[in-house]
């Protein structure tokens, strides 16, 4: 943590570890929006948001450590390096025409069936591979003997047929 927090000194104002946190979220939260909301999209933009997250996780050490994270860093860079557009930066305006938005289509279609969609059934092998392998190595007997969806329905928040009304 102190490498880390040597790291964040910035010229000559100092900066604690929750402020950097705090200003990375913020940033975050902002290039989030503007790339949800199809204003900007772009390939550094999503790399960028990549990086930011990758702070986080870096910084926060354990609390960031659990699968979920790891796959939404390998997400979110596949979607920079594979799918997002590098070549233009596509600017949304309401005063679009038709063929203009044919155009961004064209884009977005071109440049996602470069390498298709190989990357993202990869990741979900390695996803659903990687659970298995923890969940075999558990040594855990419900695993082991296969009765693990015994308890799974069992202990698993469903919704019951009453619980519409």
């Amino acid at each position: 943590l102190n490498e880390m927090v040597d790291m964040i000194k910035l010229n000559t104002m100092e900066m604690d570890v929750d402020t950097f946190c705090e200003m990375v979220a913020f940033v975050g939260g902002l290039l989030s929006l503007v790339c949800a909301s199809g204003l900007v999209q772009h390939g550094l933009l999503f790399f960028i948001l990549v990086i930011l997250y990758y702070f986080l996780t870096a910084i926060s050490g354990v609390f960031y450590s659990f699968q979920w994270d790891i796959l939404l860093l390998e997400t979110g860079f596949l979607t920079a390096l594979c799918y997002a557009p590098w070549l233009t930066l596509r600017l949304h305006s309401s005063s679009s025409s038709q063929n203009h938005d044919h155009q961004q289509h064209h884009l977005l279609s071109s440049s996602s069936t470069t390498l298709g969609t190989h990357p993202i059934r990869l990741l979900l092998f390695k996803l659903m591979f990687m659970s298995g392998v923890v969940k075999i190595q558990s040594n855990c007997p419900t695993w082991s003997n296969l009765t693990a969806l015994e308890y799974h329905f069992a202990t698993q928040c469903l919704p019951s047929p009453l619980s519409w009304h």
